[in-house]
């Protein structure tokens, strides 16, 4: 006949502490998610959105790669959507969906 082992409540109480522990890094690492993403992401500055649409006029295609926010506040500069404007809008939309 085997008997179970027997804890004493100090070994109970260090195998809980360590259950916490793990429990609270899980929940930390979880909370942080994606590293890549900054948590305050840097300012954009005029010229950022300006070079994109710059990129674009130079010859009706992008050479660089743009930030996410730099292509959507380029849009938001635009001209409105005429059938002139059809291409540069569709083009926009597509580095857009690309960069975002």
């Amino acid at each position: 006949m085997t008997t179970a082992p027997r804890f004493g409540s100090r070994t109970v109480r260090i195998l809980g502490l360590c259950v916490l522990a793990m429990l609270v890094t899980l929940v930390e690492v979880g909370c942080r998610g994606d590293q890549s993403v900054s948590p305050e992401p840097r300012p954009l500055r005029d010229k950022e959105w300006r070079t994109v649409v710059t990129d674009w006029y130079d010859d009706g295609d992008f050479e660089q790669t743009h930030r996410c926010r730099a292509v959507r506040e380029a849009r938001r500069h635009l001209p409105s959507r005429s059938p002139d404007t059809q291409a540069l809008h569709e083009d926009f939309q597509a580095l857009e969906a690309g960069a975002c």
